[in-house]
């Protein structure tokens, strides 16, 4: 069991992080209030830009501006699509009712 924790440890050390930083903010139950103790929203911008830049091989003057304007929107559940409860579903069953029986 110690062997197969240190090789998870040594694997967790070499992956990188932001992505799945990313991912879990971008899960629309956990958003970013796992991370709010530790990381501001400009911190998630901030790798979000980073990791734009990395998979669509771009310098980072050429990110969008809707990138930035829309992952906070999302962050905060403001604007045209992320606010007004737009997003406000309680479960993954209420959401798929939404979504694939109108």
């Amino acid at each position: 069991m110690i062997k197969t924790i240190e090789s998870i440890d040594k694997r967790w050390a070499t992956v990188d992080h932001e992505v799945f930083i990313l991912v879990m903010c971008l899960n629309p139950y956990v958003k970013w209030r796992l991370f709010a103790s530790s990381m501001t929203p400009q911190h998630l911008v901030k790798m979000l830009k980073a990791q734009y830049c990395h998979v669509f091989k771009v310098n980072d003057m050429i990110t969008p501006p809707s990138l930035v304007r829309d992952f906070l929107a999302y962050l905060n559940e403001t604007g045209e699509i992320f606010g007004n409860g737009n997003w406000s579903y309680t479960s993954l069953d209420e959401l798929v009712q939404v979504l694939f029986n109108n």
